[in-house]
Formats: C-alpha cells, structure tokens, sequence
C-alpha cells in the first residue's frame, strides 16, 4: 500500500493555509489530478519536499518565491524555475502528510515519507520526480 494515502486531498497551491507543524509535501500540476481527492497518481507528482527543521507553510512558501519569483530560496523550487519558466502559480495543487509524532521520532518519519515517496516514484518512473534532484 502506498503512503500517498496517507495524505491530505490536493488543496490548489494558490490557497495555501498556515500549516504550523513540520511534514512532507507533495506538489503537482492541477491538469493531472483532481482538487479534493486523497493523492493516489505518483506519476503526476512533481516534487516531494519535507519540512523537518520548519513548518510546511514556510517551506511551501520558499517553494513558491523561487517557483514563480525566480528567487533562491528552495532548491527544488529553483529547479521548478528552470523547468517551467513563467509558470503560473494557479495551476499547481498540493497535498500534505503532517505527523503527530514527536521529536526525534517526527524528523526521522518525516525523512522516511518523503524517500518512501521519491522511492516508489523512482521505481515506478525509472527517474527521480522532476524537480527532485537526489
């Protein structure tokens, strides 16, 4: 059973909500999944992020600043840019998993999602999730 289920439903990444607690984000474009629904396509995905040291509403927005602002913030944010220059911001979705457990367990759960998450990718896609470089 994937982990994907373990998710919220896609949220459109433009109504983004304060998420006060460390967790893994998901992002990917609104063509290629359905706002609303659990995420259950790991081919629409593209990137997988953890927010261990930092809430996900602050890493989702360093995301963003250099998604669609071009600014050095995120690298894979950074590497959305290149892929996908003057990108519009309306057209992407995210999915959160946020942890209740707590320190160190929490980080090293967090760390375990995002590379369970990126692993089943890689094996189903033969490459990693584009905007992930490792």
């Amino acid at each position: 059973m994937s982990l994907l289920s373990e998710f919220s439903p896609w949220m459109a990444l433009s109504d983004r909500r304060s998420i006060p607690r460390p967790g893994v984000y998901l992002i990917a474009p609104l063509n290629e999944i359905a706002l609303g629904q659990t995420p259950s396509e790991i081919h629409a995905l593209l990137y997988v992020g953890e927010a261990c040291d930092q809430t996900v509403s602050q890493r989702l927005s360093q995301f963003c600043r250099s998604a669609f602002r071009g600014l050095r913030a995120h690298s894979g944010g950074t590497r959305f840019n290149g892929f996908y220059q003057n990108a519009d911001e309306n057209k992407y979705a995210f999915s959160v998993l946020v942890p209740e457990h707590q320190q160190p367990a929490l980080s090293a759960y967090i760390r375990f999602v995002e590379r369970a998450i990126i692993w089943e990718y890689v094996f189903q896609n033969n490459r990693f999730p584009p905007c992930n470089g490792k």
